[in-house]
């Protein structure tokens, strides 16, 4: 390295300080606002940087043109860089002179004001070999670019803000800054009352599966959602909730695949299918989903490379993993509607016509919809009904006991009268 004078870091900072020295007398409006909010420590690393990147620019002679190598490349690079600098304030003085004009990129280069004349500055270090330099634009572009960087990003919640109808003000003084005009609220008509109705509905019932701090959560958007409708907001209560009083195991494993779902990771947990098997699974989570009278969870089942729905009552051992999900819903756009719950793909279903105890006609209205009802005079009726070609439609029968007989079809009558039989037997072997 070599002291004496620079004229190329004399014209680096001539470049640098012309269009500045302009643009003090054409700032963005309201720009004094956002300075008020700069980061005191990266304020200091910005005016470090300034001053060490000023001296020795003008200070090392190094930096001079001293006939054409490959180095003089970096020193060329530099010049182009600073040309873009130029053009870059040229739009701005031509433009409105917003923030949005201020901040716009060039060539993809964001904040291009404060990000070019960085570049270039390190070029200029490369190509005269000096760590001094290299170390101060360091320094530079750590304050000067992280504000502009800040800047940037309020002005576009401001614009974001102003674009939905909220009023954003600037105040100038000291304390003053961005911010929302004094005594604003949300405007209570943004929803209708049907709206409101309809996500208070909602919230009130997954209350009942919230736990912890999401049950306090849940209360109070409960709270606040009443205080903004005037209807009467305790008309209907949904109830998710199992029988169980406590029901613990069920709320766990809620609020842990809400956690994995929401944070995109993977689970594992032993599940109990409705064939009989007892396995280890490890999944990537999509979604929750309430189908009937049970939640499921919808998954990428790694253990089974598909998709699959997951029983959360017979979820047991669950545990977060730390790998993130690889494996995406909409990667498997037609799969959701197939109707593979629990493992049993539902892809027939069977008319089935019974005669059913009075007593019992409840339990089939409650889980199918009944296509007709005869009347008889023995204090049964026949129903006809759609149901699920499914192994497990027989011990959904045989759970009525004498109170239902099947009578079509004749296959799955003949079916259930043999599995009466092998009871029967089997109860006589055990001396029952």
């Amino acid at each position: 390295m070599h002291f004496g004078f620079s004229y190329v870091g004399l014209a680096f900072i001539l470049m640098l300080m012309i269009p500045n020295l302009v643009w003090t007398k054409n700032q963005p409006k309201d720009y004094e606002n956002y300075a008020k909010n700069e980061n005191k420590v990266l304020g200091l690393f910005e005016r470090i940087g300034e001053a060490l990147v000023t001296g020795l620019l003008l200070i090392f002679s190094d930096f001079n043109f001293h006939g054409f190598t490959w180095w003089s490349l970096w020193l060329l690079a530099s010049f182009i860089l600073m040309i873009l600098y130029e053009i870059y304030w040229i739009r701005y003085f031509k433009s409105e002179k917003t923030m949005k004009d201020f901040y716009r990129s060039i060539l993809g280069i964001p904040v291009a004001g404060a990000t070019l004349p960085v570049l270039a500055s390190g070029m200029i270090a490369v190509y005269g070999k000096n760590p001094f330099l290299g170390v101060a634009t360091i320094i530079l572009g750590i304050g000067h670019i992280h504000i502009h960087l800040g800047h940037k990003k309020e002005a576009q919640i401001a614009d974001a803000l102003n674009l939905a109808g909220v009023p954003v003000v600037t105040t100038k003084g000291k304390g003053g800054g961005i911010q929302l005009a004094e005594k604003y609220t949300l405007d209570k008509a943004i929803l209708t009352e049907d709206e409101k109705q309809e996500i208070l509905s909602s919230v009130q019932a997954l209350q009942t599966l919230s736990v912890g701090a999401g049950s306090t959560a849940s209360l109070g958007a409960i709270s606040k959602l009443k205080a903004i409708t005037s209807a009467n907001a305790d008309w209907i209560k949904v109830d998710f909730a199992t029988w169980n009083p406590e029901q613990n195991e069920i709320k766990e494993t809620f609020k842990n695949l809400k956690w994995a779902i929401l944070n995109r990771r993977q689970v594992s947990f032993e599940y109990f299918s409705g064939s009989s098997e007892n396995s280890l699974r490890h999944v990537d989570p999509w979604k929750i989903i309430f189908r009937g009278q049970a939640w499921y969870l919808y998954s990428f089942c790694k253990t089974r490379n598909a998709p699959r729905y997951f029983k959360l009552s017979r979820i047991r051992n669950f545990q977060i993993l730390k790998d993130e999900i690889s494996v995406e819903e909409k990667d498997f756009p037609e799969e959701e509607n197939k109707g593979d719950y629990g493992g049993d793909r539902i892809t027939n279903f069977i008319q089935l016509k019974v005669r059913v105890a009075d007593s019992e006609v409840y339990r089939i209205l409650d889980e199918y919809k009944v296509d007709s009802i005869e009347e008889t005079d023995d204090k049964t009726k026949i129903l006809t009904l759609d149901v699920p070609d499914i192994y497990w439609i027989k011990s959904w029968i045989l759970s009525f006991g004498s109170s239902m007989q099947v009578l079509e079809p004749e296959k799955l009558r003949l079916e259930i009268n043999a599995e009466i039989k092998k009871m029967h037997k089997g109860m006589e072997h055990r001396g029952l």
